[in-house]
């Protein structure tokens, strides 16, 4: 092997876009990885500035490869390893998919059925692959008789399961002016991502401290 390529198989799992080489090999087999339209078997080697596509249901990911390794590293160093080239509308298909999955299920339906539960599987899926090196300690959400945005309180309850972790370390992402109030009266950061609601000028002048152009680059406000 030179050392300017790299098996993609090894690839995709050492830059942290499948958990094991095993999953990433199989994603292969299926036909779920290529490269400008044709398949890539799990041998195949790639090289420096190919743009691998991997299809993860109901979207499309584009990976730009930035450094042929095949040596797993950790989350923090994937922005040097590949560039997340997704098409901006292949993230708008998974809002979609996930707004209808979601948002269309009525109050009182009792506990989430089987096909629920799969659907919420496939909704924090990539959770893990991209963050597999943060521990996830605490998730909340808009609850009834709670406070909602941009009343600081759900930051301050979710803190209390972080001891020793002070506001002034605090990131929080959200796509709105809303949201980058939210972070200011929080005592916190603010990341405004650009795939979302308001665009760059709407967030900045919100006081947005980071902008995000895709998923990946919240890794660089931390």
């Amino acid at each position: 092997m030179k050392n300017n390529e790299a098996r993609i198989d090894k690839w995709l799992w050492a830059a942290r876009i499948f958990k094991t080489r095993t999953i990433a090999a199989a994603a292969c087999k299926k036909g779920q990885v290529s490269m400008k339209g044709a398949q890539l078997k799990p041998s195949r080697t790639i090289r420096v500035g190919d743009v691998i596509d991997v299809r993860k249901p109901p979207i499309t990911y584009s990976f730009r490869v930035l450094q042929t390794i095949e040596k797993r590293v950790g989350a923090k160093l994937v922005p040097e390893v590949m560039e997340n080239v997704t098409a901006p509308e292949q993230y708008e298909l998974l809002e979609m998919a996930k707004i209808s999955g979601f948002i269309g299920r009525a109050k009182g339906l009792g506990r989430p059925t089987k096909k629920d539960r799969r659907s919420l599987d496939e909704f924090t899926s990539d959770m893990p692959e991209f963050f597999g090196d943060f521990d996830f300690v605490r998730i909340l959400g808009q609850r009834e008789g709670k406070p909602i945005k941009p009343d600081p309180a759900i930051v301050h309850e979710a803190m209390e399961g972080v001891p020793g972790i002070g506001l002034d370390e605090v990131v929080y992402c959200g796509d709105s002016d809303v949201d980058m109030l939210f972070a200011k009266n929080a005592g916190a950061k603010g990341a405004g991502c650009l795939w979302g609601f308001r665009d760059e000028a709407e967030l900045k002048a919100a006081g947005a401290d980071y902008l995000a152009r895709v998923p990946l680059g919240i890794l660089e406000c931390l």
